[in-house]
């Protein structure tokens, strides 16, 4: 089989996976929410936690299957590539290129399609933007000893996500009864409502099993590309596969923006950042210490802080514009072209 064969069957197997690992995901929170609920766990403990960390859950399932991948079968450890690579290259690549989509792209296609600004509460200007900002920055740091995230370095990022998780929890319970009932929403999925308990477990179980099929498939067809193309594996994680990882946030965002359920829109950015950085990348450095290449620590690491203080800082009039959305969205088209075509 020629090349251009190889790298068909390569993009069809990165896409095929990218359908499978992003609808296995919809199919695990929507089934695992529902037991939640018949458990009595709130509306809004499920939103804070379950549909929070469900954004990231394809990028953590992805990122933990590449970094356990044996390094003697990469391809570019067989001698048919120049590229320099590591088993944790596509999940540092993903979860950096993930969080640069969430707030360049989603945000700021969302604020360019609808008329009107984007409001933003205080509240995620004094706790929710800040700790996204000092996991960015904490990340940098580690990375910057030794080109590398340590095991420690990954648990102290980690631990610090729980400790948030805590506090958050904490903090709706003492939520009254009627603050929790306001914030429901209209919207509730159905899908699993009538389901019986033996239904759900086994949607749950199909679900997760859809999130390591898919993840094989995406994980393999991407590293085929990187290789087969001569780039790194973090570039294409850091465009192809966050790209995809981010497309089901699109939807859902525009869909809550043109409701204006801005909280909505804004919270689930943040969250998934905040999940993506501490648990995604926490959990993968605590199991498998990930190496940073230069151009990343450099230039992609950077570029992700960029995002999160810019995004702050367009908030500060509790709103973001539409020349806000605009010139977030052309950064990171900006931010993407040139590290494809020079990756």
């Amino acid at each position: 089989m020629n090349f251009g064969a190889n790298l068909i069957v390569d993009i069809l197997m990165l896409l095929s996976g990218l359908v499978i690992l992003v609808k296995g995901s919809d199919i695990f929170i929507d089934a695992a929410s529902e037991i939640a609920k018949r458990l009595g766990i709130s509306e809004m403990i499920i939103g804070l936690t379950l549909v929070a960390f469900g954004t990231s859950l394809p990028e953590w399932i992805s990122s933990l299957i590449a970094a356990f991948r044996d390094p003697s079968e990469l391809p570019c450890s067989q001698e048919v590539s120049d590229v320099v690579c590591a088993t944790t290259d596509l999940a540092l690549g993903n979860v950096i290129g993930s969080n640069i989509a969430n707030i360049g792209m989603v945000l700021g296609l969302v604020g360019i399609i609808i008329w009107k600004p984007i409001v933003a509460r205080k509240q995620f200007l004094m706790r929710d933007i800040p700790l996204l900002i000092i996991l960015a920055i904490l990340s940098w740091y580690f990375a910057l000893v030794g080109n590398q995230i340590n095991r420690w370095e990954g648990l102290i990022m980690f631990s610090l996500f729980l400790f948030v998780t805590y506090f958050t929890f904490t903090e709706a319970r003492a939520s009254t009864v009627e603050e929790e009932s306001e914030e429901e929403s209209e919207e509730e999925d159905e899908h699993f409502a009538d389901a019986t308990s033996l239904r759900l477990s086994m949607w749950t179980l199909a679900g997760f099993v859809g999130l390591l099929v898919g993840s094989h498939f995406l994980v393999g067809g991407a590293s085929n590309i990187a290789i087969g193309i001569g780039i790194s594996e973090s570039t294409v994680g850091i465009t192809m596969v966050a790209f995809g990882t981010s497309v089901p946030e699109l939807a859902a965002s525009i869909a809550a923006a043109r409701k204006e359920r801005f909280d909505m829109l804004i919270g689930g950015i943040i969250g998934s950042n905040i999940a993506n950085t501490a648990v995604v990348l926490g959990t993968v450095a605590l199991l498998v210490p990930v190496a940073v290449p230069e151009e990343i620590l450099l230039f992609q690491f950077p570029v992700m802080m960029l995002f999160s203080v810019l995004l702050w800082v367009f908030m500060l009039d509790e709103k973001i514009d539409r020349w806000q959305s605009v010139l977030l969205f052309a950064g990171y088209v900006g931010f993407s072209g040139f590290l494809f075509y020079t990756g």
